[in-house]
């Protein structure tokens, strides 16, 4: 069943898994797609919602790299990257909105009620060597599918509650803190701690929040 109504910026509902046998056009069609897509290359609950633009690829092979736990809704793309031993794990009642991306070659950890806005990107990876040459090597080895060397990496923590806002960039090594919120179009290169909002290119805490705001 669909969720029962659109998110401002969403292309049509979110879908659960879809039952046998049912035919299904437009977008249900789509998101069911989506959903054998998830079941071939993840573990998803069943209580999870995918959107229909949604998609995961895991070029590890191993469906436990990635993982959404129960009520977890994602409308974006997950990728497990084929350098690295990367995982990816939306935690329950986690959103991940449309045109996201999150790419792991080590480690994500988007925590339970982390809101995920529309368009904002997270990597854990420099996705590319920074040298110049190295960078040469490493193209052509994608161009021809062979090995990569070492690309830098470190494990990103999005702690639970905590909303990214969008078009967010959120860079390798980083953890957003509990109730944390990145404001719209921020670079985040450093740790945001708890309970804070932090906004900029690169992000800085720009208020702390109360309890009562929280």
């Amino acid at each position: 069943m669909p969720l029962d109504r659109d998110h401002a910026f969403a292309d049509g509902p979110a879908f659960g898994r879809p039952k046998r046998g049912r035919r299904l056009k437009g977008a249900a069609a789509r998101s069911a797609e989506a959903w054998t897509r998830f079941e071939s290359e993840a573990v998803i609950d069943a209580t999870c919602l995918l959107g229909p633009n949604s998609w995961c690829v895991n070029s590890s092979g191993e469906r436990s790299r990635i993982t959404l736990d129960a009520g977890a809704i994602c409308r974006g793309l997950l990728r497990v990257e084929k350098f690295g031993a990367g995982a990816i794990r939306i935690r329950s009642k986690a959103y991940v909105g449309d045109d996201c991306l999150l790419s792991s070659s080590v480690g994500i950890d988007i925590g339970e009620q982390v809101l995920i806005a529309h368009g904002v990107q997270i990597f854990d990876n420099d996705s590319h060597p920074l040298e110049s040459s190295a960078r040469a090597g490493d193209f052509a080895a994608v161009l021809t599918h062979g090995a990569r060397g070492v690309i830098a990496a470190a494990p990103v923590r999005i702690e639970r509650r905590a909303w990214i806002g969008f078009h967010a960039i959120i860079l390798k090594g980083v953890t957003v803190g509990e109730n944390s919120v990145i404001a719209a179009g921020s670079v985040v290169t450093q740790d945001i701690p708890a309970n804070s909002v932090a906004a900029g290119n690169p992000a800085r805490v720009i208020k702390s929040l109360l309890p009562a705001d929280v």
